[in-house]
Parts: structure tokens; C-alpha cells; sequence
């Protein structure tokens, strides 16, 4: 599995990248993966409420019970979007996913790499299957977060490699204050 997706992650750089850009390796390690967008993470377990509930209800309440139950998980799950994320030595690409782990769909989103910051990384620990990167990008039309879930076995040390690459590029702090120019500059 971490083979074919491996390729998949590779194949997608290699029609990606523009000539003589190359992908970030901190650690020997590339900073690319592919990774998943859930809306929000704190919320996965809520489609098990209704199973929870049709313990204690009987009849064709309990059938419905399950049937929206079914229903809700079915609509979580279709909410979940798949990308590829890289950095490189120009650029922070984006691609969005079909589905979780289809195929690319439209145009790799290229960033600036002031533009992409890291907002928290979390390793994923012994229960948890995936490491979550959150980062922050400065679009025209504002700031957007986009929290990314990496598969613990698989992209555990890209999603390292893609964190340290964001922090050592850093956003750009613009433009130096007025106030913070030594007297008698511009």
C-alpha cells in the first residue's frame, strides 16, 4: 500500500514540478505526501450517537434510529477530501483528491511559501492513526485553514519533513514598519 501511494505522490511531483524546481528534503526526507482534509476532527465519533441510542429503543423507532444513523455516517464520510501536499525549493503545492485516495481532480494550487505557515503539528501517538498538520494560508480573499491528517505508518516522517520545510521557509513578516526605519530614511 505505502509503495503504490508512494508512486502515486511521485508521478503526481513529476507532472508538478516546473524545470529546475525541486522538491524540499529535510532528513532525507522529501516533503511530500498525500494527506486528508476531514471538516472537523473533533466531531468524527458524532455519526455513533444514534447506535448508542438504539440500545435503549425498540420497534420502528430503533429501525429508524439505525437507518439515519447509517445515513449520517454515509454523508461524514463523503465530506472527507484527499490531497497531495509538497514543498519545494519555490512553491507549496496542493492537489485535490476525487476522493480520499482518488484521483487528482483540476489543477495543482501552487503558494508561495511566505504565504503557508504551520499553525500546530501533533505526531500521532499510540491510538491515533493519523499525525495532524494545521496550517494557515494567506489567500487574497483572506486567511484559510486547512488541517491535514497523514497516515501515521505510511507519511509519518514526510509530514515531519513537510512541517520543517514550512518553518524553515517562514511567512514573510512584509513590509518593515516606518517607525522601526532609522531616522532621515524613506
Amino acid at each position: 500500500m505505502r509503495e503504490r501511494q508512494s508512486k502515486a505522490v511521485d508521478e503526481w511531483l513529476l507532472k508538478n514540478l516546473q524545470q529546475y524546481e525541486q522538491v524540499a528534503v529535510v532528513d532525507e526526507v522529501a516533503a511530500a505526501a498525500h494527506a486528508i482534509e476531514s471538516p472537523d476532527w473533533k466531531w468524527s465519533w458524532a455519526p455513533f450517537i444514534p447506535f448508542l441510542l438504539s440500545v435503549w429503543v425498540r420497534g420502528p423507532a430503533k429501525v429508524s434510529l439505525l437507518i439515519f444513523a447509517g445515513l449520517v455516517s454515509v454523508a461524514s464520510a463523503t465530506r472527507t477530501k484527499g490531497y497531495y501536499v509538497a514543498v519545494t525549493d519555490r512553491r507549496v503545492l496542493l492537489q485535490r483528491l476525487k476522493h480520499e485516495r482518488g484521483k487528482p481532480v483540476g489543477r495543482a494550487v501552487a503558494y508561495p511559501p511566505r504565504t503557508v505557515s504551520v499553525l500546530r503539528f501533533t505526531r500521532a501517538k499510540s491510538q491515533s492513526r493519523y499525525s495532524t498538520l494545521v496550517m494557515s494560508i494567506q489567500e487574497p480573499a483572506g486567511a484559510r485553514k486547512l488541517t491535514l491528517g497523514l497516515h501515521k505508518l505510511m507519511w509519518q516522517k514526510n509530514a515531519e519533513a513537510i512541517k520543517k520545510a514550512l518553518d524553515q521557509r517562514g511567512p514573510s513578516l512584509g513590509p518593515a514598519p516606518v517607525s522601526s526605519l532609522p531616522p532621515g530614511r524613506p
